[in-house]
C-alpha cells in the first residue's frame, strides 16, 4: 500500500500546476462587489451617521438643567458685628420647543450674630425663598426657532451627507464601468487576434506544403509570415493591456492583482422608456441635486435665523412665589410666610444693525447661487440622458449594419479562400478579405459593448441601479 501512495504522491508532483479558472462577471456583480469592499463609502456612511446625532442634541437642549450652590461664611454684619452664615441655593430650569422658559428655584440662609441689638429680631435667623418663574419671548427668540431651525438644519445635513456617500458610490461606480468594458473589449481583441493568428498559421501551412508543387512562390511565404509576426506582436501588446486592466479592477474589488476574471457582457433588448420618464427618474435620483437642496433648505434657515437676529428683544418674565423668614427672639418665637408675584417686561434694542443686514445679505446671495448651481445641474442632466439614450439607439442601428456587413465579408473570405487553394488567388487578397473581416468583427463587438457600457451608464444615472430603498 505504501509503495502505491508514493507513487501517486509523485505523480501528481510532476504534473503541472492547475491553472485557475477565470471567472465569469456581469458588470452589476463586479459593481456589487467593488461598493461592498470600499473603505472610503465607510467613511461616507460614517459621516451620515455622525449627522443624524445631531438631533439627540437638540433634543437635549430642551431637557431639564439643575443647578445649586452651598457657602459657608464669616464676616461682620451691615452693623459691624460678627456674624456666621451658611446660604444653599437650587433650581431647575427647562426651555420649551415654543420658546417659553420654565424655571423652579429655591434658597435658604441661616445667619447667627453674637450681638443682636432688638429683642423682636431673630436669632439665629432663617430665611428662605421659593419661586416659579417663566420668561416668554415676545420678539427676538419667539417660537424658539435656534430650536425648530436647527432640527431642519440636521434634517439637511443628515440629507446632504446621505448625497455625498451615494455620489461617491456613483464616482466609483462610473470609474468601473468605464474599465470594466475597457476590458471586455480588450478581451475580445484578444480573441479575436487568435483567430487571425490561427488563420495565418493555416494559410501559412498551406503554402509551405504547396511551395514544392510550384504553386506558390518564396514571397508569398514572406508575406504571409510578415501578417503573422504582426498578429503575433499585437496579440501580446493586448496581452500586456489585459494584465493592466485586470489588475485595475481587481484592485477595485479588493481581490489578489492576479485574481482570474472573465468579464461577460449581455445586451438587452427590452426598449428604451421614454426620455422624460427617464430625465425625471434622474433628477429625482441625482445625489448632485440632492446635496443642492440639502444646502438650501440651510441656507432657508439661515435666512429666517437672521430675520429672527434683527428683531429687537421684548421678554415677559412672571414669577410667584413663598418668603419665608423666622427664629428663635428674646421675645418668643418669630415666624412669617409671604407671598411673592412679580411681572415685568424687558427690552433690548441694537442701535447698529448693520451685522445683522450683512449676514442677512449673504444668506440670500447664497440661497441665489445654490439655485443657479441647481437649474444648471439639470440642464446638464437632460442633455446627458438624451445623449445616452439617442447613443444607445445609434449603437443598435449600427449593430444591425455591421452584421449584414459581417455575413457580405464572411462570403467574401470563403470565396477568396477557395480560389486560393485553386491558384487563382494572390496571398495579399486573402490576407486582406481576412483582415476586413476581422476589422468588421470588432466592429460588431465594439458597437455591442459600447450600447452596453451606454446602458450601464444610464442605469448609473437613473439611480435603477441600487435597490430602491436606497432611494430618498
Amino acid at each position: 500500500m505504501k509503495p502505491c501512495l508514493s507513487i501517486i504522491a509523485t505523480v501528481l508532483f510532476l504534473l503541472p500546476p492547475a491553472q485557475a479558472q477565470e471567472i465569469s462577471l456581469e458588470w452589476r456583480e463586479m459593481i456589487q462587489r467593488v461598493v461592498n469592499d470600499q473603505p472610503s463609502l465607510e467613511a461616507a456612511r460614517l459621516q451620515a451617521e455622525r449627522a443624524r446625532l445631531e438631533f439627540r442634541r437638540l433634543e437635549a437642549s430642551l431637557g431639564w438643567v439643575l443647578q445649586g450652590g452651598m457657602r459657608a461664611l464669616h464676616d461682620v454684619s451691615f452693623i459691624g458685628t460678627p456674624s456666621d452664615t451658611i446660604q444653599a441655593q437650587t433650581g431647575l430650569q427647562r426651555r420649551q420647543a415654543n420658546g417659553i422658559t420654565w424655571g423652579m428655584n429655591g434658597s435658604y440662609t441661616y445667619q447667627n450674630d453674637t450681638i443682636v441689638f432688638s429683642p423682636a429680631l431673630p436669632n439665629p435667623y432663617h430665611y428662605f425663598t421659593w419661586d416659579l418663574n417663566a420668561r416668554i419671548p415676545l420678539g427676538q427668540g419667539r417660537g424658539n426657532p435656534d430650536y425648530h431651525l436647527g432640527r431642519r438644519q440636521a434634517q439637511a445635513a443628515e440629507a446632504a451627507a446621505r448625497a455625498e456617500r451615494d455620489a461617491q458610490r456613483d464616482a466609483l461606480a462610473a470609474q468601473a464601468i468605464d474599465l470594466y468594458f475597457a476590458a471586455a473589449f480588450t478581451r475580445e481583441r484578444i480573441l479575436n487576434a487568435k483567430t487571425s493568428i490561427e488563420f495565418s498559421e493555416r494559410t501559412r501551412a498551406y503554402i509551405l506544403d504547396n511551395m514544392e508543387l510550384g504553386l506558390f512562390e518564396d514571397k508569398d511565404r514572406l508575406q504571409i509570415e510578415a501578417q503573422l509576426a504582426g498578429l503575433r506582436a499585437q496579440h501580446r501588446a493586448l496581452e500586456t493591456a489585459w494584465v493592466e486592466q485586470r489588475t485595475a479592477l481587481n484592485q477595485l474589488m479588493n481581490r489578489p492583482w492576479d485574481h482570474p476574471l472573465l468579464p461577460r457582457i449581455s445586451l438587452s433588448d427590452a426598449p428604451l422608456p421614454p426620455l422624460e420618464a427617464l430625465v425625471t427618474r434622474a433628477l429625482e435620483y441625482d445625489p448632485t441635486l440632492r446635496g443642492l437642496h440639502a444646502r438650501l433648505i440651510q441656507v432657508d434657515a439661515a435666512i429666517e435665523r437672521a430675520r429672527d437676529r434683527r428683531r429687537d428683544t421684548l421678554d415677559l418674565s412672571l414669577m410667584a412665589g413663598l418668603r419665608g423668614k423666622g427664629g428663635p427672639a428674646q421675645i418668643g418665637q418669630v415666624a412669617s410666610n409671604d407671598p411673592a408675584v412679580a411681572v415685568g417686561l424687558e427690552y433690548r434694542r441694537a442701535l447698529d444693525k448693520s451685522g445683522a443686514d450683512a449676514e442677512l445679505a449673504q444668506a440670500r446671495i447664497d440661497r441665489q447661487v445654490i439655485q443657479q448651481q441647481m437649474a444648471a445641474r439639470e440642464r446638464a442632466l437632460r442633455y446627458r440622458i438624451a445623449n445616452l439614450r439617442a447613443q444607445i439607439l445609434t449603437h443598435h442601428q449600427a449593430i444591425e449594419g455591421f452584421r449584414e456587413q459581417l455575413q457580405r465579408e464572411e462570403r467574401r473570405l470563403t470565396e477568396a479562400e477557395s480560389r486560393f487553394r485553386d491558384g487563382r488567388s494572390t496571398t495579399v487578397e486573402l490576407v486582406q478579405f481576412e483582415s476586413e473581416l476581422n476589422r468588421t468583427q470588432l466592429a460588431v463587438l465594439q458597437q455591442q459593448i459600447e450600447a452596453a457600457r451606454k446602458q450601464a451608464q444610464l442605469t448609473l444615472v437613473t439611480g435603477e441601479l441600487w435597490p430602491r430603498e436606497e432611494h430618498p
